[in-house]
């Protein structure tokens, strides 16, 4: 467990799909739009904290979504504070780290050769592969993750499948955004807090709260078999984990105020 303060002091991490980005809203432009109001928030809040994002959106899409939102939030891009693609790809005051490994890095792209046999693969993704569902073809998360153990049984023990509201990530076995946490503790930030909503987002979540590390925080609009898991470990931490009963915006500044009475 980490009980130094370390050099760099408090980040502050949200996740992007479902948190902070409207569901859906990335059909509409190739990188989707925040929540109405959500600017607002984060405007103000990001001069006046280090923070960044945990999340399993490509760099491009995270500026491209903040961009389109408002303008004032290019500042956020400029700072840096990145932890991008489940934490194997980071982005920390202009520097770019991959925290895969030469062969993890071959594994993959073998693996991007057979899935595109079947698959139209999400663009940008540089550590993991990425799949959201064709919702002509009547796709779902679920039926995505279940039609891909039938055709590749022979990859199953040698990834880690997580899921987002809006998308299914395939990775090297052991990686999940816990790695995004462990990375920036490396880097002497602490306490770390985060706010997230999806399965992707547990492992991370949970290793904050136990671990003691900060605020972990599930927002409102979380599916309920997520909120059930996460349900488990709040009495047990109640000063380090939070079920926020607001959803979007609300949910965030909720999120905000929590912080900053943190000890």
């Amino acid at each position: 467990m980490y009980r130094h303060k370390g050099n760099k002091g408090p980040l502050v991490l949200f996740d992007m799909d479902g948190t902070l980005l409207r569901p859906d809203s990335w059909r509409e432009n190739g990188v989707g739009y925040l929540y109405e109001g959500m600017a607002d928030l984060l405007a103000p809040f990001i001069e006046d904290h280090k923070s960044g994002l945990l999340t399993g959106c490509e760099i491009y899409r995270i500026k491209g979504a903040l961009r389109e939102t408002d303008k004032r939030l290019e500042r956020w891009i400029q700072m840096g504070h990145f932890y991008c693609e489940m934490g194997l790809v980071q982005l920390n005051n202009g520097e770019k780290l991959i925290g895969a490994a030469h062969e993890e890095k071959e594994m993959l792209d073998q693996l991007r050769k057979e899935m595109s046999l079947h698959y139209e693969l999400f663009p940008g993704s540089e550590i993991m592969v990425t799949l959201v569902p064709r919702y002509e073809l009547k796709e779902t998360i679920e039926s995505i993750k279940e039609d891909f153990l039938s055709i590749f049984p022979h990859w199953a023990n040698k990834l880690t499948v997580t899921t987002s509201s809006e998308a299914v990530d395939f990775m090297p076995r052991g990686f999940t955004k816990a790695n995004g946490i462990e990375m920036a503790l490396d880097y002497g930030y602490y306490p770390i807090h985060f706010v997230a909503d999806s399965w992707g987002d547990i492992e991370a979540l949970e290793k904050i709260r136990d671990d003691k590390l900060g605020l972990a925080a599930l927002v409102g609009q979380a599916k309920d078999d997520v909120k059930e898991r996460w349900r488990k470990g709040l009495q047990d931490n109640k000063n380090y984990a939070v079920q926020l009963q607001g959803k979007k915006k609300t949910a965030i500044k909720e999120f905000m105020s929590m912080i900053e009475n943190f000890h």
